[in-house]
């Protein structure tokens, strides 16, 4: 197996935006999700970043969370299966 780069490449979707995704499973069902504020992003991802720092993570994969200008929550949820899809109007 050949050895890993001593840092990734940063993804990115258009000049001067750097998508940076974690996933970490929460013990929430709640649907809150969606553009948080400008205040309300930094303080996540500064309490983010803070506790991944502590944890051992690089600084290099830490910047863009201390960085970032817009942050957005989504949900990924397992859900049943639907016996019936219909469209809605």
């Amino acid at each position: 197996m050949p050895p890993l780069p001593s840092r990734p490449p940063t993804p990115r979707a258009g000049d001067n935006e750097t998508i940076f995704q974690i996933y970490f499973p929460a013990k929430t069902i709640e649907e809150n999700w969606g553009t948080l504020s400008a205040d309300e992003g930094r303080r996540q991802c500064a309490e983010l970043a803070e506790k991944l720092g502590r944890d051992g993570w690089d600084e290099s994969l830490l910047a863009p969370l201390r960085a970032a200008e817009t942050v957005i929550r989504v949900g990924l949820f397992a859900r049943e299966a639907l016996d019936t899809w219909r469209a809605t109007a």
